[in-house]
């Protein structure tokens, strides 16, 4: 989430006391991004993904590409 934390038009400083232009409208955003974030998983969203597809009564759909596996954090 520490990308989340930078400007998102790129300033090296933007905060409340010094705002980029676009400050005020991607403050909320970013919040409400991280916490979306915080409280969801993988298994969630395919749970959520599963029920979607059962209301619209259409199969899931098959992934384009294999995933690739995970790199291990240092």
């Amino acid at each position: 989430t520490s990308s989340l934390n930078a400007c998102v038009v790129g300033m090296a400083r933007c905060d409340d006391k010094q705002p980029c232009p676009q400050h005020d409208q991607w403050k909320p955003l970013r919040n409400e991004l991280k916490e979306f974030l915080e409280k969801t998983n993988l298994e969630r969203m395919g749970k959520t993904l599963e029920k979607k597809m059962e209301i619209i009564n259409e199969p899931i759909p098959e992934p384009k590409t294999a995933s690739k596996p995970l790199r291990a954090q240092p």
